[in-house]
């Protein structure tokens, strides 16, 4: 009786291993990174109507200030339109829960526009901050560099009450979609870029170059 107690808790712990190393092999998260995806991107039920999002160029108010990312002299400039990146902070922009971000989120029409050689990933992340900073809510914009290949990547970064930090990619696509562009992503440096669609029908899922080095802009 014993023997075959033995085998069964061997057996267990194989299964168990092999499933940990599947993970590992079908995905450029660990288990851990996608039960925190699984745990965190939302079904439809989850959270309430957000019906407070103004247009990018609605500023006639002193509460909101507009500054130009860079480090040190160098500016971040969108593509290829050569005019610096322009973010409109509100002064009085709170940290949201995570419940009202993804509300925010899923009422802003960001990911609906058109990517184009006009209109590319630096711009989109920037509409998305300027937007939620006049909806209230604290934004930055972030700044990414890709190896393997190499790339720029920007999306936008939210520090939530309730589940800390946040990145949002709301890029769109180059021709019209019926669903949504909204994505999460894990950002840190040395795993791959992999935005993750934050809602149903989780029908996105990309990867892109691995991230050498990211600057959040608040």
């Amino acid at each position: 009786m014993k023997l075959k107690t033995v085998i069964l808790v061997f057996l267990i712990l194989c299964i168990f291993q092999a499933s940990v190393v599947s993970g590992h092999a079908n995905g450029h998260y660990t288990t851990n990174h996608r039960n925190h995806f699984n745990d965190i991107r939302s079904n439809d039920n989850a959270f309430p109507k957000f019906n407070n999002v103004l247009p990018v160029n609605n500023t006639n108010d002193n509460s909101f200030t507009v500054v130009n990312p860079h480090i040190g002299n160098s500016y971040y400039y969108g593509e290829p339109t050569n005019q610096k990146i322009k973010l409109i902070n509100n002064n009085n922009a709170k940290d949201p829960t995570y419940a009202k971000l993804v509300a925010f989120i899923k009422a802003d029409q960001t990911d609906k526009k058109l990517y184009s050689s006009q209109y590319m990933c630096d711009m989109f992340a920037q509409d998305v901050h300027n937007n939620a900073e006049k909806a209230g809510i604290k934004a930055a914009w972030v700044a990414l560099v890709l190896v393997n290949p190499d790339d720029e990547q920007f999306c936008t970064a939210f520090h939530t009450t309730d589940k800390g930090l946040v990145y949002i990619d709301c890029t769109g696509e180059d021709h019209k979609i019926t669903t949504s562009c909204d994505t999460i992503v894990n950002v840190k440096v040395g795993v791959k870029y992999h935005p993750l669609s934050l809602y149903p029908p989780f029908d996105r899922d990309y990867t892109q170059g691995t991230i050498k080095k990211f600057d959040i802009f608040w």
